[in-house]
C-alpha cells in the first residue's frame, strides 16, 4: 500500500502506456489505486483492465488520477475497461484535475466505479 499510485506511480512527465495489462486490486492511502500521474501521458488500451482498486483516505480517481496542465489520459480499444473501483471522494473510475485531457472512444468502457456512500458513477472533472 502506498500514498499514490499503488499500481503505477511514474514521475511528472512520464509517458505510461498500458496495453493488454491488468491494474487489478491495487490500493493506495491517497489518490490513484491503480494509476497516479501529473502532467504525464497515460493510454490505456488494447484489452487492458483497470478493476478493483481503491483510493482511501477521502482521496479521489481509486482506477486512474491524472493531473496538471500536460496530463493526458486516453482510453481506447475494445476490450478496455476501466470499472468496478472504488473512491472515498470523487471519481471511483477516472480523475481528471487541473486541466488535464480525457478521451474515452465509444468501443471503451467507464463503468461501476462507485463513489463509497454516494455511489456516483464514472468520470469526474
Amino acid at each position: 500500500m502506498t500514498d499514490s499510485g499503488s499500481g503505477i506511480a511514474p514521475y511528472s512527465g512520464a509517458t505510461v502506456d498500458v496495453n493488454g495489462a491488468s491494474l487489478t486490486a491495487n490500493t493506495a492511502l491517497g489518490s490513484g489505486g491503480g494509476i497516479w500521474s501529473t502532467g504525464g501521458t497515460v493510454t490505456i488500451q488494447g484489452g487492458a483492465q483497470v478493476t478493483a482498486n481503491d483510493a482511501g483516505n477521502n482521496d479521489s480517481g481509486s482506477g486512474v488520477y491524472v493531473a496538471g496542465e500536460s496530463a493526458d489520459l486516453t482510453v481506447t480499444g475494445a476490450g478496455t475497461a476501466v470499472s468496478g473501483n472504488l473512491a472515498a471522494s470523487q471519481g471511483g473510475g477516472i480523475y481528471a484535475n487541473s486541466g488535464a485531457d480525457v478521451i474515452i472512444t465509444n468501443t471503451a468502457t467507464v463503468s461501476n466505479n462507485p463513489r463509497q456512500h454516494l455511489r456516483r458513477r464514472g468520470v469526474s472533472q
